[in-house]
């Protein structure tokens, strides 16, 4: 979920070699890791739990019946006004 181009592949991947994706479930879980960037330039938990889950999804959703999303109780803990949005996209592109 880290490599846009990564997720992709994965995405081409599937859609080649099955008719259909009866659920795809998106299951965010990377939390407190070590501050970086992907190689999209985006900040890793924001890439790795959001970024990499939706373009999975967009990807697939024309194959999928059903899409799951999940998250962990932690962001409960997290209040917009807490967000550093200046931080999460250094480069994209």
């Amino acid at each position: 979920m880290a490599d846009l181009a990564s997720v992709q592949a994965f995405a081409h991947y599937v859609s080649s070699k099955y008719e259909t994706v009866d659920m795809l479930i998106a299951n965010a879980g990377g939390m407190n890791t070590p501050a970086g960037v992907t190689k999209n330039g985006i900040e890793m938990q924001m890439g790795v739990n959001c970024v990499g889950h939706v373009l999975l999804a967009k990807l697939l959703a024309s194959k999928t019946k059903r899409q799951v999303w999940l998250s962990s109780w932690g962001l409960s803990s997290v209040s917009v006004s807490r967000i550093v949005f200046s931080v999460l996209l250094f480069s994209f592109g």
